[in-house]
């Protein structure tokens, strides 16, 4: 969603942390003072397209003009929803109550306002929780009807349905209250993660959009940056190759780690995208929270992000994780040691895990029957890892950071812990013990430093550790040296146990145990020599369609067009004529509907005895649109902008969907890439390379291949793609490319697919992956036999919410037969000599067929236990992979 606010440190921050505490991914922040132009609010504001909008400002009495100046630039951006043009967009408004009617003027055509009480209805009070509950509710009404079967599910449920970071704040908050205790919980997924805190009794909750371990697992590395994640490694690895690993897993998102080296990595970005999440969390979880709270008028304007962090690490007691990376690690050290490299908790806190992510359930059923779902949560949920005990301070390595004396049941110990170490004692579940500890007097443990704590601690199935790497934590400067501290971390806690590979002869055993069929947990890409393809054709407003049912069109004919509005222009007159707002529409000599030239006077003042006059001429040509008399500003609306939809392949319209756009169906060779830049275009297939493992450079791209679609073998190299648009090529189809050639290309970091308006002036299709990777045999066959002939590509991708993978179109006429390869087969479903391609290191990239489908699941390098197949490759070799990470090669065999 979009939130919107006078003063951004204030009604905008109070804003932004009601619609997180909703759990809403907030996309921008609109405020007068973000240093961005009116027109440039403006344009942001059109180019959004959020599931609702939040609006703010002003407190209860006082001026109204800033919020309606706000208001008067959504009102005319008319942002379009996401879910279509008969979708009007929510908007709510919890402002200045005065300005209330305003509101009502302003949307009432193309929104659904819903007015909550007033977020900051003092300078020292928020009252978020009206907001939060309309975000909420309007959550479900409008964005989870779209849903499939959320409809059913209503009907099925007697309990009110919940958003799953409402479920989880709420059993959060139900321990906090039992147990009287801080918690802080994170739930880390693929392409989000949520962290909730109670410190105090005060709950907070944020959702940290784009830091997640799949879909967004790239935006972590360019938020965090490469050399971040590599200072949590032990091992030596390449950061170019990473790069593409990243790019890898962000377009096939549901892969796993096979390796040993893959988990390490893998585990150094969680590290870094719950660390980041946290910061964020902390920003806003601040002292001016939901209740209302008396702050000095001092205090009020000294707010950075609207206040001080109530998030304590010193006061923390229980840290909780979820998500796949964290329950379901190989081994339940890496979960601790995540935790506590990514939050750096202080002084002595308990360490869990929810064991099956059944803590949203819970957070429901606590609705019902809380003490229910506390029993559960106890007995079934939360499952303990140990506890952590970390003073805070900096030391020199070796030095002596603190004594202990570890008094318990089946634990009795004590020592002294120097500077930079950790340890390592068994305390298992269910067992609790004592431990005092004595810091040096430069280091802390809540009581203040050096002074000597006696806290209880409480057991898992790590056990207690001994943490004296001091807080914050500091890093070594040269990375060899950053390496080998690193490595005593996970030697002296076993962080990486070696896993005992079953031999072959067991696995032969077990293999015997095969099915014949197996669903594959990866869609595969389809390529095929002739199929029938029906694509919707539709306008992203109403407008005009331009075909009729039956008529055969070409790729480029225009079949539905629309105009969107035009651009706006705010004026403000108050300023420009200095004087109030509503002295303005006296001094106005045009309106509403009149059409404006540049240079034409807008406004004049009276003078003084008919003498010293003030003129305004338009510095804009538009019609006026708005005159306000509360803030006294004209909007100016431009010419509108003309949208064409094409029909992009050759086909016959069989649908005219009216006022929106047409179905088209025809005959075409169709190939399915996995990831692309830039969007529609059309060309003719030249070959740049004669074998599908032949890497497209610069010296291949000629003159003559101007307007065409340039087909390579493997990785087309950035300077390949330079030259391609230096000459004015339609399009480059590739295996594969570097990451670090297309951050070059685009000048950033990619950091989540979803891509199709650029404008490099070139469209870019990779069909296997990132990296040195050859094009498969069969797609680069079919393209090499489909040269010279006029092509429709899009290298519109999006992974996340409606997959959209890039396509190649050629038509193909009834004398194209189905080839031998075009299989028929039960849309992702796996047999033995099922064509597949293996989609994660270390074989990623390799084709062949399946040999077996063991039915047991088996332990990995990494030491994940996991469902898999053996694939034969095309030199008898036998691999095991887990099924997660291949894909079936729809619509063709391995020859």
């Amino acid at each position: 969603m979009m939130v919107a606010g006078v003063i951004r440190e204030m009604t905008a921050a109070s804003a932004k942390r009601a619609a997180l505490g909703a759990g809403a991914i907030v996309m921008d922040v609109i405020a007068s003072n973000d240093k961005r132009q009116p027109h440039e609010q403006i344009q942001r504001i059109r180019e959004l397209r959020p599931d609702m909008i939040l609006l703010s400002g002003g407190t209860d009495g006082g001026t109204k003009t800033h919020v309606v100046k706000i208001a008067e630039l959504i009102a005319p951006a008319k942002p379009q929803p996401r879910f279509g043009a008969q979708y009007q967009l929510p908007l709510i408004y919890a402002g200045n109550e005065e300005a209330s009617g305003n509101m009502e003027e302003l949307f009432k055509e193309d929104f659904e306002l819903s007015v909550v009480e007033n977020l900051r209805p003092t300078l020292e009070q928020e009252n978020l929780s009206p907001a939060r509950d309309a975000i909420h509710d309007l959550f479900l009404e409008h964005v989870m009807a779209h849903a499939p079967g959320y409809n059913r599910l209503i009907q099925w449920a007697d309990a009110p349905i919940m958003p799953t970071p409402g479920a989880v704040g709420n059993i959060l908050q139900t321990i906090a209250e039992q147990y009287r205790i801080n918690v802080v919980g994170v739930d880390i997924g693929g392409a989000t993660t949520d962290v909730f805190s109670v410190f105090d009794g005060i709950f907070n909750r944020t959702v940290s959009a784009n830091l997640g371990m799949s879909y967004s697992i790239s935006n972590v590395c360019a938020e965090a940056t490469m050399p971040s994640i590599m200072r949590w490694m032990h091992l030596d690895m390449n950061e170019r190759e990473l790069r593409n690993r990243v790019k890898n897993k962000m377009i096939r998102p549901t892969t796993i780690p096979q390796s040993i080296d893959a988990l390490i990595f893998e585990q150094a970005v969680a590290r870094e995208a719950l660390r980041l999440a946290y910061v964020q969390h902390k920003e806003f979880a601040t002292t001016l929270k939901g209740i209302q709270q008396q702050r000095t008028v001092g205090d009020t304007f000294s707010q950075e992000v609207g206040g001080q962090t109530i998030v304590d690490n010193m006061k923390l007691n229980l840290l909780v994780a979820s998500g796949g990376v964290l329950s379901h690690a190989p081994h339940m050290q890496q979960t601790a040691m995540m935790l506590i490299d990514a939050f750096q908790p202080e002084g002595v806190t308990t360490l869990a895990k929810d064991s099956i992510f059944m803590m949203p359930h819970l957070g429901v059923l606590a609705q019902v029957h809380p003490q229910a779902a506390m029993d559960v949560f106890e007995k079934d949920c939360l499952i303990y890892l140990g506890s952590v005990v970390a003073p805070k301070g900096d030391g020199t390595k070796g030095d002596t950071c603190f004594r202990y004396e570890i008094i318990g049941k089946t634990l009795n110990q004590s020592g002294e812990m120097a500077f930079g170490e950790m340890e390592l004692h068994p305390l298992g579940i269910g067992e609790e013990a004592e431990i005092t500890v004595e810091p040096v007097k430069t280091f802390d443990m809540g009581a203040g430093p050096g002074k000597k704590v006696t806290k209880k601690i409480k057991g898992g199935l790590v056990g207690l550790i001994l943490d004296a790497r001091g807080r914050p934590l500091s890093f070594a400067d040269h990375p060899a040296a950053n390496m080998e501290m690193v490595n005593d971390w996970v030697t002296q806690l076993d962080i990486y146990p070696k896993m005992e590979i079953p031999d072959a002869d067991s696995t032969k055993d077990r293999a015997k145990e095969t099915s014949k069929k197996a669903h594959a947990y990866t869609p595969g890409l389809e390529v095929s020599h002739r199929a029938t393809l029906r694509r919707r054709r539709i306008l992203p407003i109403p407008g005009s369609v331009l075909v009729k049912e039956g008529e055969k069109v070409t790729p480029q004919q225009i079949v539905a067009e629309t105009f969107m509005p035009g651009d706006i222009f705010p004026i403000n007159l108050a300023n420009q004529l200095s004087m109030p707002p509503g002295d303005v529409p006296e001094c106005v000599i045009v309106q509403v509907g009149d059409i404006i030239k540049v240079g034409d006077i807008l406004a004049e003042t009276k003078g003084i005895f008919g003498m010293f006059k003030t003129m305004y001429r338009s510095p804009y040509s538009g019609i006026v649109e708005t005159i306000s008399h509360v803030t006294g500003q004209i909007i100016l609306r431009g010419d509108p902008h003309p949208v064409n939809v094409l029909a992009f392949m050759p086909g016959e319209v069989t649908e005219v969907i009216e006022n929106q756009g047409v179905i088209i169906e025809a005959n075409v060779s169709f190939i399915q890439g996995i990831f692309g830049i830039g969007g529609e275009t059309f060309g003719e297939i030249v070959l740049a390379c004669d074998s599908p493992d032949e890497i497209l450079t610069a010296d291949k791209i000629h003159e003559d291949m101007k307007n065409s679609i340039i087909i390579g073998g493997a990785r087309m190299t950035s300077d390949a793609i330079l030259k391609a648009i230096d000459i004015g090529a339609a399009g480059v189809v590739s295996g594969g490319i570097d990451d670090h050639d297309l951050k070059e290309i685009l000048g950033y970091d990619l950091g989540v697919a979803i891509t199709g308006s650029e404008t490099l002036g070139v469209t870019l299709i990779i069909t296997e992956g990132f990296g040195d990777i050859s094009m498969a045999k069969r797609t680069f066959e079919l393209l090499q036999t489909s040269a010279g002939r006029e092509t429709s590509i899009n290298g519109a991708t999006q992974i996340r919410a409606g997959v959209i993978r890039p396509s190649i179109i050629i038509p193909v006429d009834d004398s194209v037969p189905v080839s031998d390869g075009d299989t028929v087969h039960a849309p992702g479903m796996l047999e033995i000599d099922s064509p597949v391609r293996i989609i994660r290191d270390p074989y990623f990239g390799k084709i062949g067929k399946v040999h077996s489908l063991p039915s047991r699941p088996q332990r990995l390098e990494s030491g994940t236990k996991t469902r898999v197949l053996e694939v034969m490759m095309e030199n008898s070799d036998i691999l095991t992979i887990p099924r997660a990470n291949i894909e079936r090669i729809e619509g063709h065999d391995v020859p």
